[in-house]
């Protein structure tokens, strides 16, 4: 059974909404929704609990105003997990502010994305590199060179992300860039090295995990969610310190497909030879192989070599 100082606590709260929630209005639905996951989380015994109310029962009011007080007595975490954008914006800029106020409890929370939603310094830093110095008439990593305006805005987010005016996340950029230009410069998990990255410190990717793992409430959506439990619970709080609250859990089924199924287009066959191709030559011009002498034996031979070199300089 919920513990009576959970039940104060809750008690005190729905009170203290009647006076800070605007136009609030009691609602049994709701109060009864209340009720039933305070008394889930209060039994051992019941580990999940599935609500389905209409649109203006006020769900989101009825489990942030249970769960939070719950996960603060218990030291636990609260992760909730949308469907959508819109959704995440709404409990972060009006929800959970809210609720601060009617709870009266000091807790802090944040949004976790993906990887992909934030910049490689490294990368950024290689590809201004290669483009101011125009070493060649493609860039390495990319199908076709970018036009002087994309090298122009590469070194403005180089220089706003340096100087602390942009934080590394493309949803913070008035004007984001191409999802071309933005696949060369974010993060990524096949070519991120972590603590052995020399821009590990000022990784926005990393510093924001960091905050995820101090904060007591978690706002993720439902690919992350998947994402991460395949990758391992590596980024959002672990599962067996948290009450997970999967809100439009009716979009989890089409979200676990998507995830479960592979795409390879021939665009992207296209892509994964053409940046196969441009580093191979670039590594065989870095140590004087040319089409004519190649030879592989050789070839493995120096590779050898430099890797033995650069341990001796390590």
């Amino acid at each position: 059974m919920p513990s009576d100082e959970l039940k104060n606590q809750i008690r005190n709260a729905y009170e203290r909404a009647k006076k800070v929630v605007p136009d609030f209005k009691p609602r049994s639905s709701q109060n009864l929704m209340i009720a039933e996951i305070t008394k889930n989380l209060g039994n051992h015994e019941y580990k999940n609990i599935v609500i389905e109310a209409p649109t203006g029962v006020g769900k989101t009011f009825g489990y942030l105003i249970s769960s939070i007080p719950y996960a603060k007595i218990n030291k636990k975490k609260v992760l909730i997990s949308t469907a959508n954008i819109a959704l995440q914006e709404q409990l972060l800029n009006k929800d959970l502010p809210l609720a601060r106020k009617y709870l009266d409890l000091n807790f802090s929370y944040s949004v976790a994305k993906g990887r992909s939603r934030y910049l490689c310094v490294r990368n950024l830093i290689n590809i201004v590199e290669d483009g101011n110095q125009e070493l060649s008439q493609k860039l390495t990593f990319f199908d076709e060179k970018p036009s002087e305006f994309d090298i122009k805005n590469l070194n403005k987010y180089l220089n706003n992300y340096s100087t602390q005016n942009w934080d590394g996340d493309i949803d913070s950029l008035d004007i984001p860039p191409s999802e071309n230009i933005w696949s060369k410069i974010s993060c990524n998990r096949f070519t991120c090295t972590a603590r052995n990255c020399e821009f590990y410190q000022d990784c926005c990717f990393f510093k924001k995990r960091k905050i995820i793992k101090e904060s007591d409430v978690v706002i993720a959506n439902h690919d992350l969610l998947i994402t991460d439990l395949i990758n391992g619970n590596t980024v959002l709080p672990e599962m067996e310190e948290t009450i997970l609250i999967l809100d439009e859990a009716h979009h989890l089924n089409d979200r676990s497909l998507k995830h479960f199924k592979y795409q390879f287009s021939t665009e992207n066959m296209k892509t994964v030879i053409n940046q196969s191709t441009a580093i191979l030559n670039k590594l065989k011009s870095f140590i004087g192989i040319t089409n004519n002498n190649f030879d592989k034996d050789g070839f493995l031979k120096k590779i050898g070599e430099l890797s033995s070199i650069s341990q001796e300089q390590n």
